[in-house]
């Protein structure tokens, strides 16, 4: 069906006169509608893409959250059914040569059995070496997470060295401000290394990738950890240094899951396990290493206040009697005092 649309009009020119006029427009209401219901579609379409799209975003997301806490166990679960069908297949084997030996010669005993035992045998070495590689997977999968994480928390580091250490007042050109508080890189001093045409990132990367080995291969690859904890790890490990850490009562408690217990031993031990006895600053020092293992501040806090400012605390308001921390909004607000830069200026973000 034909439709017709007619408008008249009319317009005032400059000079004052009127001019009159008619627009028509001839269309199909069966052709339009057509292009109407076509339009709908379309834009309902877009809508449902939009939306299956957002939802596969957080599917992958929910999916790369999940999968790395469980894939332990579904190693093991994939080892438990290869394990169990290997199993049924070999006692289905076992018995199809028994059944086999009943109606063969007695003088071809002895070639039957040597076959026999090769199949038994290869099927249980192609076992061991497929749950072998299963357990590898496993491991490398954990090991990648941890690596992840120490190399997404170095600028936590860089900040809370920047706190804790202080920088330099003074920093040459191709030593980029934020590596000052490091003594050696490759045991090489930090002063001497040369940052020559690397960016700031590049320059922070070289650092992260000399303090890794001993942080990460020492870690056990099931321990999760967040930014900030890692952050700690890697700052413990520089203050006890190499020997320290390693033989250290709070890397053996992380390694046994016991994050809670771990953080009571972030002090100084001899090489005997025992407590070292130290001056305030160690004791100042490994307070807020604890607070910063115990949530109850974050770097980004640190950012803000003055550097040392930890140092104008007192111990005894720092640890009561009995050796256990304190934490209060006393402290909190004598941390926010001080007369050097912050790290956010110090460190020039």
């Amino acid at each position: 069906m034909k439709t017709k649309i007619k408008n008249i009009f009319s317009a005032k020119t400059i000079n004052g006169k009127w001019w009159k006029g008619e627009i028509s427009m001839r269309y199909n209401l069966k052709t339009l509608t057509k292009l109407l219901l076509l339009l709908l579609i379309l834009a309902v379409a877009v809508i449902v893409v939009i939306l299956v799209g957002k939802g596969l975003i957080l599917l992958w997301e929910g999916i790369t959250y999940i999968v790395p806490k469980i894939w332990p166990y579904l190693c093991a679960a994939a080892a438990g059914v290869l394990l169990a069908l290997t199993y049924k297949w070999w006692g289905r084997l076992l018995s199809k040569l028994k059944r086999r030996k009943k109606v063969r010669p007695q003088q071809r005993g002895e070639k039957q059995k040597g076959k026999r035992i090769w199949l038994v045998i290869l099927p249980l070495l192609a076992l061991i070496l497929l749950i072998s590689l299963l357990w590898r997977s496993c491991g490398s999968e954990e090991k990648q997470q941890a690596v992840q994480v120490y190399e997404l928390s170095f600028d936590n580091v860089i900040i809370g060295r920047a706190y804790l250490d202080g920088v330099q007042k003074e920093v040459p050109n191709e030593c980029p401000r934020a590596l000052v508080g490091f003594k050696f890189i490759n045991d090489q001093p930090v002063k001497d290394y040369n940052f020559y045409g690397m960016t700031y990132d590049e320059a922070v990367f070289v650092v992260s990738q000399d303090w890794k080995p001993l942080v990460v291969d020492n870690l056990s690859p099931a321990i999760v950890l967040s930014r900030q904890q890692m952050a700690v790890v890697t700052l413990a490990a520089m203050r006890m240094g190499k020997y320290g850490f390693l033989r250290s009562t709070f890397l053996e408690k992380i390694n046994d899951g016991n994050l809670e217990e771990a953080g009571e031993w972030l002090l100084l031990q001899d090489a005997k396990g025992e407590i070292r006895k130290t001056g305030s600053e160690p004791k100042q020092y490994f307070y807020m290493l604890r607070l910063l293992w115990e949530n109850e501040i974050t770097i980004n806090e640190l950012l803000d206040m003055p550097m040392f400012s930890y140092k104008a605390v007192s111990v005894d308001k720092m640890y009561d009697q009995s050796g256990k921390y304190i934490f209060n909004e006393e402290i909190r607000k004598e941390l926010k005092k001080g007369s050097f830069q912050t790290p956010r200026k110090a460190l020039e973000l």
